[in-house]
């Protein structure tokens, strides 16, 4: 039996009613039919699409057959989903179904089809998070409009680029070890050790690297704890997160032109006009790429200046947020495990650091063995990408060559999950370094690991990241001991997915002393 005779018999009662009402039946019953008439088709089709349609025998909380799960009415209550779904992998297996037309995949195999093979088309989560008129490289459904932007950002990328941003990376990096220092001279009290917040500094680092390698201008949050940038970009995931579980709420918020009035885009706004306007230099840069590129397709039209500004709040978003996050869970699973930590400070003290100077360069930590090893096992356990990636079938698939996805659903790419299946990774939740070095009895599952993504739109950062995280590291791990800090300790556990991972308290402190020569 096919779905127009399933949905023909559910219905035969309404149009039964229709054939039979009396001759002075009003308006008004009519209407009250029509609506009846309605419900019956939506009842129906969520019955059919529930139990007899493409999807009905994927495995996954009954609930979900019927409606997209929603993160909750609460703001208090979003950034459990993404943890949630790990539970459902761990209980219904590689394929979940999420949502009426949603399914959950954490299978390497389904993973590099999905992403790479067959390149599906952006989910429809990300229309939710553009500015309405004005996607970005990160957020452009259409694969032909991000192959054009990839290419025209891509000098902003370049070895050659990142290369030349050393000075700028070291300094801004130099900039938070005395801010570090001075934290801990006013925290320490009778003892040696101050108590020192560095996932918040963490954030700091990667916005003022963003800002001054991108744009031109560094925003000087690491030395300002009152900067209003920081907690603007803490709400901005926040509220991401429950708008993309509330899509309708977005559409007022969009209307009510809210979405740009925030600290962060007010200060890129400043800084686009400084630029536009002759005010800074020129110089070849993530900015100047923008203003250049608006130009060509305005001619002689003013910029729309507005429009720059709002791509500059998404790079500084997604350049920074990702980054701090990835560096404040390296320190916490380094914290949780000494011996691993002994064996990072081992491989760093045998590299001498530049006369007077608190920072390495690049070429001094970029092959280092084990800092790179610390860094693919954090971004494997505690992989950034926690809601997933989401992608859409344009066309009929079969997923592994066992799953049938029909065209207009919904797949949703955990790689979360897929980097802790006990199947591709012995002990997955377990921080070992060691599973990357060559000599480990067991090869990591490479073709499950997806930390950046893979395929067309796997992120155009990376290496700039891996520097900035290596940067970062190193220069805590030299010059100080570390001392955990119990109660912090027990609340990293508590993390949470506001688009991406993080820890629920959006802080996480040590104690520090410096090291002595």
């Amino acid at each position: 039996m096919n779905y127009s005779s399933i949905l023909n018999i559910l219905k035969a009662p309404v149009w039964y009613m229709v054939s039979h009402l009396p001759e002075e039946n009003t308006l008004g019953q009519f209407g009250k039919l029509a609506a009846v008439s309605l419900a019956v088709y939506y009842a129906s089709d969520k019955l059919y699409c529930a139990f007899f349609g493409p999807l009905s025998k994927i495995p996954g909380p009954f609930i979900d057959k019927f409606f997209y799960e929603p993160e909750g009415v609460l703001f208090s209550h979003i950034g459990k989903k993404s943890i949630r779904y790990l539970d459902y992998h761990e209980k219904y297996g590689p394929v979940i179904r999420v949502g009426p037309k949603t399914i959950s995949i954490s299978d390497k195999t389904m993973l590099k089809q999905v992403l790479v093979t067959e390149d599906l088309e952006k989910g429809p989560v990300y229309s939710i998070l553009q500015n309405p008129g004005n996607e970005s490289m990160f957020d452009a459904r259409d694969k032909t409009y991000h192959k054009n932007n990839r290419r025209m950002y891509s000098p902003a990328f370049s070895v050659k680029y990142i290369n030349s941003i050393e000075p700028i990376m070291r300094s801004c990096t130099e900039i938070m070890a005395q801010k570090i220092n001075s934290d801990i001279e006013r925290t320490k009290g009778d003892g040696e050790y101050g108590t020192v917040d560095v996932w918040y500094l963490f954030q700091c680092l990667a916005l003022d690297v963003i800002g001054e390698s991108g744009f031109g201008s560094n925003f000087n949050t690491v030395g300002d704890e009152d900067h209003p940038i920081p907690q603007c970009l803490k709400k901005n995931m926040n509220g991401a997160a429950y708008f993309v579980s509330h899509p309708w709420i977005t559409l007022l918020i969009a209307m009510s032109g809210l979405m740009t009035i925030t600290p962060l885009a007010t200060h890129m706004l400043e800084i686009v006009k400084d630029r536009v306007e002759g005010r800074t230099k020129r110089r070849e840069d993530i900015l100047q790429i923008m203003i250049d590129n608006e130009r060509a397709k305005n001619g002689d039209k003013p910029l729309d200046i507005m429009r720059i500004a709002r791509s500059t709040v998404m790079f500084v978003i997604v350049g920074s947020e990702t980054t701090s996050n990835t560096t404040g869970f390296a320190i916490i699973e380094l914290c949780r495990s000494p011996d691993t930590m002994k064996r990072l400070r081992d491989e760093i003290d045998a590299i001498q650091l530049p006369e007077g100077e608190t920072t390495f360069h690049q070429d001094q930590l970029k092959n280092l063995p084990y800092l790179n090893a610390v860094l693919n096992e954090t971004l494997r356990l505690d992989s950034i990408t926690a809601s997933g990636l989401e992608r859409i079938a344009t066309q009929d698939s079969v997923l592994a060559g066992t799953v049938f996805v029909p065209k207009g659903t919904i797949v949703n790419c955990n790689i979360l999950s897929a980097h802790r299946r006990a199947d591709y990774w012995p002990e997955p939740l377990a921080f070992k370094p060691e599973r990357w070095l060559p000599d480990y009895e067991h090869k990591p599952a490479l073709d499950a690991y997806h930390p950046f993504s893979s395929g067309s739109r796997n992120c155009i950062g990376k290496s700039y990241a891996l520097n900035e995280m290596r940067h970062t590291i190193a220069m805590i791990i030299k010059n100080y001991e570390i001392k955990p800090i119990p109660e912090e300790m027990e609340a990293s556990k508590n993390i949470c997915g506001f688009l991406t991972l993080t820890v629920r308290s959006g802080s996480f402190k040590i104690q520090l002393k410096p090291r002595s020569a």
